[in-house]
């Protein structure tokens, strides 16, 4: 048994500091450090209020500390102050905050074209469709690498679900104002993605995942480039879901809101949570 009703030295002060916040366990609790814009020291519960993603995979911000998952931003009072893509934010978003002083030496105790998009949740015969748009946004430096665009681009982002476990992506971006967004999608640059989600065990997965390339497709240097590309991006999105797996398996869902963004997630999981029932009334008949 740990004694926590006690003052603990957290780290040195000028550990703490920059974008980066600093991660460290205290007396078995995931805690994030991280200095404000007013170069506040705060402690926080290292668990994201939304999807219990690792506040410490996030970036330092000036209102406080920015989710690296979904780009909430919450303050060093545990506040959730900004959430991407809607004005209201909910009463119970916040996480715990740690009593926190800095004396002498020691410390104890750009989704930015994502927030402005328009999206859109249709329900499919085999599962849910989602559509974001980002018109007129600055395109990501892998759209100029491939496409050679030089100004501002609308750009559109198509998931298909297909339940249980399958997810049809169509990607790209068109010059501004060319008309991709009534319908022309001609030129420009695109691809197609494939995830396929197979399940291990109650917790883990095998991801499979395909590209298909919808521009210049007559260049094979096109593809392997672009495959090289988006290979570390899954790399990157591995890390952060199973650390926010490492917390959700630690602390579970309760006290986590959902979001105006997380209409689709919540579409797919009532339908996997409903065929799990179907099959499991069928195998109670047998």
């Amino acid at each position: 048994m740990l004694l926590r009703n006690a003052w603990y030295i957290g780290a040195w002060a000028d550990e703490i500091g920059g974008e980066r916040p600093l991660a460290r366990r205290i007396c078995n609790d995931p805690i994030v450090l991280f200095r404000d814009g007013m170069g506040r020291v705060a402690a926080l519960a290292d668990r994201c209020c939304h999807r219990a993603a690792p506040l410490h995979l996030g970036t330092v911000v000036e209102e406080g500390i920015q989710c690296g998952y979904h780009g909430l931003v919450i303050n060093g009072s545990g506040r959730c102050v900004r959430v991407p893509g809607q004005q209201k934010i909910p009463d119970d978003a916040r996480v715990r905050s740690y009593p926190v002083i800095e004396k002498d030496l020691t410390v104890g105790g750009n989704p930015a074209a994502h927030v402005d998009a328009e999206m859109k949740t249709t329900r499919t015969a085999t599962g849910v469709k989602f559509t974001r748009w980002m018109k007129n946004s600055l395109p990501p430096p892998t759209y100029v690498k491939a496409a050679g665009f030089s100004g501002r681009v609308d750009r559109w982002q198509e998931f298909e679900f297909v339940s249980p476990s399958s997810v049809l992506q169509w990607t790209g971006a068109a010059d501004a104002g060319t008309g991709a967004y009534e319908g022309n999608r001609d030129g420009g640059f695109q691809f197609r993605l494939f995830h396929g989600l197979t399940p291990e065990t109650e917790t883990s997965c095998f991801y499979f995942w395909s590209v298909a390339n919808g521009y210049r497709q007559n260049e094979p240097e096109a593809t392997e480039q672009l495959y090289h590309e988006i290979a570390p991006t899954f790399v990157e999105d591995r890390v952060m879901v199973e650390a926010q797996q490492t917390r959700l398996s630690e602390f579970g869902e309760e006290g986590l809101i959902d979001i105006a963004s997380d209409a689709t997630r919540m579409q797919m999981r009532r339908m996997v949570d409903r065929l799990i029932a179907e099959e499991r009334i069928a195998l109670a008949a047998e």
